[in-house]
């Protein structure tokens, strides 16, 4: 119910690790678009 929601706590990080999370993770996306561009490539030749 809204109140069960209301009294959900959600935890937050400081914004160092925030901003090292987002690192890691826009990395990762890094590394799946290059996988999928060479996977692209591949299925073409």
């Amino acid at each position: 119910n809204a109140q069960q929601i209301k009294d959900f706590e959600i935890p937050y990080r400081e914004l160092k690790e925030q901003k090292a999370i987002a690192n890691v993770l826009s990395s990762l996306d890094d590394k799946i678009a290059l996988n999928q561009r060479i996977n692209d490539n591949l299925i073409l030749n």
